[in-house]
């Protein structure tokens, strides 16, 4: 275990730190509960739902659209945080158990590639000989309304199977924690994918980003 790691616990922030005076782990709960200054630290997450964990985010908005500019393609965050103020939906059309942020992991030209990723899991509809049947899987929520999932609970997935573009097998099976830094900005790409919502959501999805990226 790391010297320090972050809790996030019902949407409260806590520091657990090795107290080497009385040689073991300590946890507090941290004073200003913001965590623009703990980027750095592994994330553990307990029953805290995404709604919670947005808040957080949404509490140093300005901070976060200048760090994560780049991934958020320059949209502003504000929209997406009225959007999640907005009611829950009593029943989630992407039937979603939880959201998650997990590790996409691939090998390329004998390269390995790591990044996070954001996206529901739950039952989806799976073509084959027999027709359609469920099946437990990741499901993509970039186009989806915060406030549909608001209330589902936000999970780490550190599973960090390493796969080629030529075989279907891993290559190599593991385990990678997440810091604070990898969990916001797995968030913040994935939601800013829609765009800018200011004026709501419509249009082809994703167009903006699709056309500042050609021109760029």
């Amino acid at each position: 275990m790391p010297d320090y790691s972050v809790i996030v616990r019902k949407g409260e922030i806590f520091v657990k730190h090795w107290d080497s005076e009385i040689r073991e782990y300590v946890e507090k709960k941290k004073t200003d509960q913001v965590l623009s200054d703990v980027l750095q630290f592994p994330l553990v997450l307990e029953e805290t739902n995404f709604g919670q964990f947005f808040a957080l985010i949404a509490r140093e908005k300005e901070f976060y659209e200048k760090v994560f500019n780049s991934a958020m393609y320059g949209h502003p965050l504000q929209p997406f945080i009225d959007e999640c103020a907005l009611p829950a939906k009593n029943k989630n059309g992407l039937e979603c158990d939880y959201v998650e942020v997990e590790w996409c992991c691939q090998e390329f030209e004998g390269e390995f590639e790591f990044w996070p990723g954001f996206s529901g899991y739950g039952d989806w509809s799976e073509d084959n000989a027999c027709g359609s049947e469920k099946t437990k899987g990741g499901i993509a929520i970039e186009f989806t309304p915060l406030n549909e999932y608001k209330d589902l609970e936000l999970k780490l997935n550190t599973q960090s199977d390493i796969y080629s573009l030529k075989q279907s097998e891993p290559l190599a099976k593991g385990i990678r924690k997440f810091t604070v830094y990898d969990v916001i900005k797995a968030i913040l790409f994935e939601i800013t994918w829609a765009g800018d919502i200011s004026k709501g959501r419509k249009g082809h999805p994703g167009c903006e980003n699709e056309t500042s990226e050609a021109a760029a």
